[in-house]
């Protein structure tokens, strides 16, 4: 009799495990809190069903991200990651404040990251621990507007980087000239791009003579890129500017206000 009351026991005690197991358990939710480290904008907090804790502290307008994750199977032990716009600054454990990849470790709750109800966040991120760009809680609509956004991607600075390639061809050039020490190196290493300065002239001259250029203009042009050749020898090539082109420009212009005049003055004789 005592044996069936134990067998009997047993198999109550047998499904009730059973149908706590298959019994599914309550899906975990972010909770919105207010920041635990000042600076920061908001902070979202989670626990998991195996009593680990997960924290997110985030700062909008510097796009700063800071992730924490204590562990209850290792004693409480606090691992702390710090993002800014994708790219992860510090990596730690907390207690000792040793450096340590978390890669291996906050990629286990990428599931639970993918979750945050904030997008600005998820972008923040920008897949690191192999959390997602989306939310999963998002709708369909909104997945596809950012897959196709370009948000993410970094902006580039064109101004600051025509400007670093401009100091560096200076100092380049003035590295150039400082090495030709003497007087027939300089000339020959500056040869070729003179004549090509003085190509423009040429052509300014043909087209004033020709008639398809009208004198002034072809004069004032003259004038112009004398100026402007000298300016880029000075600022540009780090040497002092060619004076036989300078005087070329110049005369050539001076040459076609002469013959302006001339014809002027031949139109009013006739």
């Amino acid at each position: 009799m005592l044996n069936k009351q134990m067998i009997k026991k047993q198999l109550i005690e047998k499904r009730r495990r059973q149908t706590i197991k298959s019994t599914p358990k309550p899906p975990c939710k972010w909770s919105r809190q207010n920041p635990s480290i000042e600076g920061y904008d908001c902070n979202y907090s989670l626990e998991t069903e195996d009593g680990d804790r997960l924290s997110v502290d985030f700062k909008r307008n510097r796009r700063l991200a800071r992730i924490c994750l204590r562990r209850s199977s290792e004693r409480g032990r606090e691992y702390c990651s710090v993002i800014k716009s994708g790219r992860i600054i510090q990596e730690r454990e907390l207690s000792s404040r040793q450096s340590m990849d978390l890669n291996f470790i906050l990629s286990r709750f990428s599931d639970y990251f993918a979750t945050l109800p904030d997008v600005d966040l998820l972008k923040c991120l920008r897949g690191q621990y192999q959390i997602p760009l989306h939310s999963l809680n998002q709708t369909r609509g909104t997945q596809i507007e950012d897959a196709l956004s370009t948000d993410y991607l970094r902006k580039i600075h064109f101004q600051n980087s025509l400007w670093r390639w401009f100091l560096s061809k200076r100092k380049e050039n003035r590295y150039l000239e400082q090495k030709a020490k003497s007087y027939k190196e300089r000339l020959y290493r500056r040869l070729s791009t003179e004549c090509l300065d003085m190509l423009p002239a040429l052509w300014l001259i043909w087209a004033g003579l020709r008639g398809s250029l009208v004198l002034e203009l072809s004069a004032f042009l003259l004038f112009f890129l004398g100026f402007l050749t000298g300016a880029v020898d000075w600022f540009w090539r780090q040497r002092s500017p060619f004076l036989p082109k300078l005087m070329f420009y110049t005369t050539s212009g001076i040459g076609m206000i002469f013959l302006l005049f001339q014809y002027r003055v031949w139109g009013m004789a006739t």
